[in-house]
């Protein structure tokens, strides 16, 4: 699962959101610029902008709303500079933070299983003429980890299949 989640917009004022924390803090949001975490709460007040932002979930409800809001505070610490006193604490490399789960416990999370080529024709093709529909299943929320968090193996349980999951946000009817 990537942990950052990208805003696209104008090449020279693009951004990233992160779930991070610092030294046993809880969990925050953080805009990312290059290699640098700001927290973004700090940066929404220092920049005047009114962004209900306590949670990466809360950001993705109103994403459209959040996401010009969040351009203009990108643009106001670029503006601003990193190193500027009004940002004093809020900033740091985002190499020296602990890098979360965008969004720790999703609401729901839909998987299709057998939908590419495995190892020993675990999936081998069907008979001619049969249709084979891809099987989908949920996971629990409990599974999601961040990008560098240790993966739990549960007790006498040595049989395990590994595979990589990719994780998308899907906000918008089609």
């Amino acid at each position: 699962i990537t942990s950052i989640l990208q805003g696209s917009c104008a090449v020279n004022e693009s951004f990233k959101l992160a779930t991070v924390s610092s030294a046993g803090s809880r969990p925050f949001v953080s805009l990312v610029l290059d290699d640098t975490s700001v927290g973004l709460e700090a940066a929404c007040a220092k920049a005047g902008v009114h962004l209900p932002c306590s949670s990466m979930m809360e950001l993705l409800e109103d994403w459209d709303a959040s996401f010009d809001k969040l351009v203009k505070v990108a643009a106001f610490v670029r503006k601003e500079g990193i190193a500027s006193p009004r940002l004093k604490g809020a900033v740091a490399p985002i190499g020296s933070l602990h890098v979360h789960a965008p969004i720790p416990r999703p609401p729901t999370m839909f998987f299709a299983a057998v939908n590419y080529p495995r190892p020993a024709g675990r999936n081998a093709l069907p008979p001619p003429g049969v249709k084979r529909k891809p099987l989908f299943f949920e996971k629990t929320a409990r599974c999601v980890i961040g990008p560098y968090d240790d993966i739990v193996k549960p007790r006498d349980y040595n049989d395990i299949d590994w595979e990589v999951e990719l994780a998308l946000v899907i906000g918008r009817a089609g």
